[in-house]
Parts: structure tokens; sequence; C-alpha cells
């Protein structure tokens, strides 16, 4: 972990000298924590799974009650069998594939209950819908975070670098004079990159919008009357 600058540990002994507990946390948990705010989480993937495998066998020994259609949107009740206690209104709405449950797991927790499952199987939905896939119990939840931390680490790289000049230049006047001519350079060479990204970005985002309005005006009815009339002149001439 000698790379990773926002390693941190600490270990606790007893009296005796022996070891009683250990913490440790890496820049990874550090911004799992900042993003999460409530805990700080080394491993999750085992209890995600293990939680969907336990509502999906509940799912499969529930029973269903359809209360009744408004609609595009299916009432339901769900309940283990024989137990009434167990009882959860379902609504599915079929045309965006929209479930909800008042057993408000999904929004507790960021997965699905059984009573949901339930439903969704009885409506021959062969996948969750997307909506109901949150980003942090995929393989790609911390891709952002890994992002966000090379980031700062190469911040602090490079700002070690220039306080190193800024102390070797500091005490001799031609040497901040090397500093202060190649930042101005730099300031102006990064500005004109930028700049020039900036307005190619524009320039793509205006030829974009024309194409579409462009294509909107073509393909609409009037614009084909248009185009029909001006034909019959040309073949009257």
């Amino acid at each position: 972990m000698s790379g990773d600058l926002e390693f941190f540990f600490r270990v606790r002994v007893d009296g005796y000298g022996r070891v009683s507990s250990i913490f440790w946390r890496d820049s990874m948990m550090k911004e799992d924590y900042n993003i999460y705010g409530d805990v700080t989480i080394f491993d999750t993937s085992y209890r995600t799974n293990r939680h969907f495998e336990q509502e999906f066998e509940a799912s499969m020994t529930s029973e269903v009650t359809k209360c009744s259609v408004i609609g595009n949107m299916l009432l339901y009740e769900v309940r283990i069998e024989d137990n009434n206690n167990t009882t959860e209104q379902v609504t599915y709405i079929q045309n965006d594939e929209t479930i909800t449950c008042t057993c408000k797991c999904f929004e507790e927790t960021g997965l699905l209950c059984y009573h949901a499952i339930r439903i969704l199987h009885g409506n021959l939905v062969k996948r969750i819908p997307e909506k109901y896939i949150l980003s942090r119990w995929t393989k790609f939840a911390k891709k952002e975070v890994w992002d966000k931390v090379e980031a700062q680490n190469m911040c602090l790289h490079m700002a070690r670098k220039f306080y190193n000049l800024i102390l070797k230049s500091h005490t001799n006047e031609q040497a901040r004079k090397i500093m202060e001519d190649s930042y101005t350079a730099n300031l102006l060479a990064i500005d004109a990159l930028l700049s020039v990204e900036s307005t190619e970005q524009i320039e793509d985002d205006m030829e974009q919008e024309n194409s579409e309005k462009l294509n909107n005006n073509y393909f609409r009815p009037s614009s084909l009357n248009n185009q029909r009339k001006e034909q019959k002149k040309e073949r009257t001439l």
C-alpha cells in the first residue's frame, strides 16, 4: 500500500502488549465514505448476492392476488403462502416496467424485494429493468471513485514537483524569472488548448442541432407539400 497516499492504519494493544483491535482504510474506502456518508464498506458483493438469492427464493413460495387494473397499471397483493402477515401491495406499470411495493425495500436498501420480483416474474419480465440495478451493486461501482482518486493523486504529485522547483528557485533571481516565464508560457498554452477544444465542441453541437432541424423540416408534412408543388410547377413549365 506504499503507493496509496491516503492509506491509514491504527493498532490498539491491551495491557499485556497483545493486539486487541486493528483499524485500516485506504483511499477507496475514504471515497466510499464521502459518497455514501454512513459506513465504510470493505466488501458487500457476497451479502448482495445472498440477499437477492433469499428474496428470489421467497418469491417462488409466495402467492399473488390481482386486485385491480387501471389502464396500464396493475395492482397486486403478494404474501408468503398461508401467512397473511406478510401481505404487501405491489403496483406495476407495464409500459415502462415501473414497479413499487409498500414494503419500501428498494427505497431503503437499493435492492428489490421478493414481492416485486414475484410480480416481474409473473409478467414475463426476463431481466430486471436497468433502473432497478443501482451502480453500487455492479462491478463498475467504484470506477468513478478510482478516477477521482487517480486525479487527486496526480494533483498531489504535480504540486510536490512544482513546490520543489519553488524552493530551489526562490533565492536566485534568474531562477525565479525562469519559473515565472515558464508559468506564463504554460498557462497561455493550456488556455489556448482548452479554448480550441471548447470551440470544437460548440461547433459540433451547433452542427448536430442544425442537422436535426433540417431533418425535421424536411419530413414535416407542409414541407413535403411545398416540394410537391414545386415539382408540379417544373413539369408544367
